[in-house]
């Protein structure tokens, strides 16, 4: 039933564009298409952005404080390389 159902509705989708082309013109069929498309993918954005998780700040993150005195910056440790020898990341 399934692919009966789907058949058919790949059919209607066909015909209707068909009779649409042949009664407004491919141009103004395909600039409809575009603006319904370009509504689609605003309102979704909108949607998105409207109920997105809340993010959180970082721990510990805190804008404009400088870090403790006592406590060190964290640094990624340089490696020895020979001159001639190149890395590579695989």
């Amino acid at each position: 039933m399934d692919t009966i159902a789907r058949h058919l509705g790949e059919t209607l989708v066909a015909r209707g564009t068909a009779e649409a082309i042949n009664r407004w013109g491919f141009w103004r069929v395909a600039g409809l298409l575009g603006v319904a498309a370009l509504a689609a993918y605003l309102l979704n954005a909108r949607y998105r952005t409207q109920h997105a998780a809340p993010s959180l700040p970082a721990p510990g993150d805190s804008k404009g404080a400088a870090p403790p005195p006592d406590q060190e910056r964290r640094r990624v440790p340089e490696f020895e390389q020979q001159q001639d020898e190149s890395r590579t990341l695989h």
